[in-house]
């Protein structure tokens, strides 16, 4: 049975209640056996609907009896055991949380029937899960809504797929921090996650926080165990705007991220805290390689010249 450690779940929901209104519905459409729901409930006592999809047989019977436990007399609870992609546009949330599949593709018939207007077309072309059920999340949040959404850390990396993503968000105006945790905080992946955080509240010249946090955890056993109090320490500095003296938290400028080609993990480790730019984009790097190949070419005809009429 797969789990999202305690501390995870605790840091993901700090990472959302950092401005605005005490949420009053949340949803996870990959609830399994409800762990982030229940982490939700436990944190805040406004919240009187909630929702979970994708769960079934024992974890199901988990997940109702976890919420149960911690929800209030007028709290609603709807847990799915329908384990297909909700395809229809789905009622909206203030507070989102989920961990979906890593990686997984789907089948032609969820492609078929996913509802993810946000990320439709990128979600029509990579065929992965954890992008059709991102897409569904920014679909189902709020004009108030917040969202923390555990990825793959594939998606920083700066390769396609995951520039598409951030381009993405960042045109949606909806990326509002980003932590990059520890390896082995899942017994059941060596796949190194990273946490998205979404907000349908910003403003256009707010920054993005960028977190280093794969230094923050301890081996025990099998499992790294996450360092909560730090990190719920940078997220308390974070929000009194005095973070400056943290080096493994950055302030990053959309425009900032654009140059650098939406390579977050390159922002994270490059030790320049001032985001001075000291390489061309991709497109100009191209157009110079054009003109050296033409100069070369030049160069390659004078040689032939030269030989073929040796100075006497």
């Amino acid at each position: 049975m797969i789990s999202t450690p305690r501390e995870l779940v605790e840091m993901m929901a700090a990472s959302v209640s950092r401005g605005g209104k005490n949420p009053v519905s949340v949803y996870d459409p990959f609830a399994r056996n409800g762990d982030l729901l229940a982490g939700a409930l436990q944190k805040w006592y406004t919240l009187k609907q909630v929702q979970g999809s994708y769960t079934s047989g024992l974890e199901l019977k988990l997940a109702t009896l976890r919420l149960l436990c911690n929800a209030g007399a007028d709290t609603e609870i709807v847990l799915s055991g329908d384990l297909d992609i909700p395809d229809q546009a789905p009622r909206q949330f203030d507070l989102i949380l989920s961990n979906p599949p890593f990686g997984a593709k789907a089948s032609d018939d969820a492609l078929h029937k996913m509802h993810a207007e946000s990320l439709d077309t990128l979600a029509q072309r990579t065929r992965r899960l954890d992008v059709l059920f991102l897409g569904h999340i920014l679909d189902s949040l709020s004009a108030q809504g917040q969202a923390a959404v555990l990825l793959p850390a594939i998606f920083i990396s700066g390769n396609s797929l995951g520039k598409a993503v951030i381009a993405e968000l960042l045109a949606q105006n909806v990326l509002d921090m980003v932590v990059e945790l520890p390896h082995g905080l899942f017994t059941h992946t060596g796949i190194a996650p990273v946490l998205l955080c979404l907000s349908k509240t910003r403003n256009a010249d707010q920054p993005v926080w960028l977190l280093d946090a794969t230094a923050q955890a301890q081996k025990q056993g099998r499992q790294s165990r996450l360092n909560l109090q730090t990190l719920l320490q940078w997220l308390g500095q974070i929000k009194a705007g005095n973070s400056e003296e943290i080096k493994e938290i950055t302030a990053a400028k959309p425009a900032d991220i654009e140059a650098h080609e939406y390579n977050l993990y390159r922002m994270l480790h490059s030790g320049d805290s001032h985001w001075h730019i000291s390489r061309e984009p991709s497109s100009v790097l191209y157009d110079q390689c054009l003109q050296l190949e033409q100069k070369l070419a030049v160069v390659q005809e004078k040689m032939k010249t030269l030989l073929a009429n040796p100075i006497q």
